[in-house]
């Protein structure tokens, strides 16, 4: 579980759990009691909701955007192999310390735990991220069948849409945005999510943001 400090932004700070045996209902105890005490607003991902509705949590949902049409442009991109190779590594763990938010509506502005520890979980750590030196950028992004899912863009300063559609290789179907890509693709069409992905729950007073998405990058 995630404390939200303010809507549209968490900085992804964990619920702790002091140790000991303890069932999961008693340590959803224990993390909603520790989130009481810093935020009403608090949101987790699952794929198994019913677990956590008896806590006060509903499930909120979520959209991945489907990207208007590109105008290629040359981009240098080299991937990324975090888990392999130190330089890589220290690279992403750099650009991860000063990134900007990806999307003023729902992003996060997490120094990089949170990412390196969701990538390395899902085996995605050596797969997804891809280096564009000129733009001091990285983008994260994976194939999902004939489609294109981009999972994050981690830069201090953003580069523009066309270029981070432009390094990634053609799709034979669509390319997705994870995230509400406000900031990069105004005209990208949201659809919702599929339950088949898990839920995004949230715990609170939750604001109403408009069509937001979630990266798999940004779970708990």
């Amino acid at each position: 579980m995630k404390i939200a400090s303010s809507p549209g932004f968490t900085p992804s700070a964990p619920a702790p759990h002091t140790g000991g045996a303890a069932s999961p209902g008693a340590c959803s105890l224990e993390a909603c009691a520790f989130a009481d005490l810093h935020t009403p607003l608090s949101e987790l991902s699952t794929d198994d909701p019913p677990i956590y509705t008896g806590h006060g949590f509903r499930v909120t949902p979520t959209c991945r955007f489907v990207a208007s049409p590109v105008a290629q442009v040359p981009v240098t991109a080299r991937p990324l192999r975090p888990a392999s190779v130190a330089a890589d590594l220290l690279l992403l763990r750099a650009s991860l310390s000063r990134r900007a938010p990806a999307s003023s509506r729902w992003g996060t502005r997490e120094p990089g735990w949170l990412v390196l520890t969701d990538a390395a979980l899902s085996r995605r750590l050596d797969t997804v991220f891809v280096h564009l030196p000129e733009h001091e950028a990285v983008i994260a992004w994976e194939a999902a069948g004939d489609d294109h899912h981009i999972l994050d863009v981690i830069a201090a300063r953003l580069p523009p849409r066309d270029v981070v559609l432009s390094a990634l290789p053609p799709a034979r179907g669509r390319v997705l945005w994870s995230f509400c890509p406000d900031l990069f693709d105004a005209e990208a069409t949201p659809e919702v999510v599929p339950d088949a992905n898990g839920a995004f729950m949230t715990r609170g007073p939750w604001p109403k943001l408009g069509p937001f998405g979630v990266s798999p990058l940004w779970e708990h």
